[in-house]
């Protein structure tokens, strides 16, 4: 698998690297999957990278759920040795998913001259109002979960290997319109950047496709009531609703619903399925489709290796939040 590193001014030595491999994160002193140690603990000076993401606020429990992906990967590699027998440590600053927060964040992290990458923001808009920082500084910034189709045109420092709304989206659509053959569809979207830009691109594929958008509508990220927005939507008689949310909005959406009276289905697309969704969510999501980028019951020995790890460390079942921050980087020096 070829991977291409991220530049780095301040350690030219120290570079990261882009992988799908899930499970594995790999560095020199350990090329093994996750939960599998082969060389002594490193106890050298440390190696430090920093994460801007929600630790409070109504996105928190992403945060949370980082930290612990971080957190056992960071076990693991040190463990092993960590980077040429230098361990590694990271600094976690709370951005809130708020802009204002993350461009502190980055003030922070560029006049720190121990940290040579960062790993965040959450959200697509907090961290892109931080990109003309890292990239004035030389700092790299990597957006792992960051998927606005303009995130990465703020630099060659402003790095992800999230998939794409460009590519995303159209994928939605055809699931829609060509699997489900749906042909009046609803839009329910954050209105955020990345809510509206990822609605426009599902809207101009599935009509491209032969359906026809009956309703858009978007709604603020902290809403909770959402009787009124769908009293419209319901008028519009649309025979699918399309969710561009997160879990939380996305069960509350659908817990709003009046199903009786309703023969519409329901799509949902989110950055990843959680188990929150159905919890919060009741009898209420029955019946919504949705999609999820890891699924910890795949049999493949990488995934199950990383499942039990943290099954172990935490107690609970892993979604692709803890996943994500153990696979989405790795780091290599010389």
């Amino acid at each position: 698998m070829e991977t291409t590193p991220c530049p780095s001014l301040r350690f030219p030595d120290v570079q990261c690297f882009a992988t799908p491999w899930p499970g594995v994160w790999r560095s020199p002193a350990s090329r093994c999957p996750a939960g599998r140690p082969t060389a002594a603990e490193a106890a050298g000076e440390p190696l430090w990278f920093g994460v801007s993401g929600p630790l409070t606020g109504p996105s928190a429990q992403y945060g949370a759920q980082w930290k612990k992906g971080f957190d056992l990967a960071l076990d693991q590699i040190n463990a092993a040795g960590g980077v040429k027998g230098r361990p590694l440590r990271y600094v976690f600053e709370d951005s809130q998913r708020l802009r204002r927060q993350s461009i502190a964040i980055a003030q922070k992290f560029v006049a720190d001259r121990k940290i040579p990458i960062e790993l965040g923001d959450f959200s697509s808009p907090a961290s892109m109002a931080a990109s003309p920082i890292y990239q004035r500084a030389g700092l790299v910034q990597f957006g792992f979960t960051n998927s606005h189709p303009d995130f990465t045109k703020g630099g060659d420092f402003v790095w992800s290997n999230s998939i794409s709304q460009a590519e995303e989206q159209p994928n939605v659509a055809d699931f829609a319109v060509t699997l489900l053959k749906l042909k009046r569809l609803a839009v329910l979207h954050l209105n955020t950047d990345w809510g509206r830009t990822s609605k426009d691109i599902f809207v101009k594929v599935a009509k491209e496709r032969g359906a026809e958008v009956v309703a858009t509508e978007g709604y603020l990220p902290d809403e909770k009531d959402f009787r009124s927005t769908l009293v419209r939507v319901r008028e519009a008689n649309p025979d699918g609703i399309v969710l561009i949310s997160y879990y939380a909005d996305g069960a509350a959406i659908a817990g709003n619903w009046n199903w009786s009276a309703s023969t519409s289905r329901w799509s949902r697309w989110a950055p990843s399925i959680r188990r929150n969704f159905y919890e919060l969510g009741g009898e209420a999501v029955n019946g919504v489709y949705t999609r999820a980028n890891f699924f910890p019951a795949e049999p493949r020995p990488e995934v199950q290796s990383f499942v039990a790890a943290y099954r172990a460390k935490y107690q609970e079942e892993p979604d692709a939040f803890p996943l994500t921050p153990m696979t989405r980087c790795w780091w290599r020096s010389g």
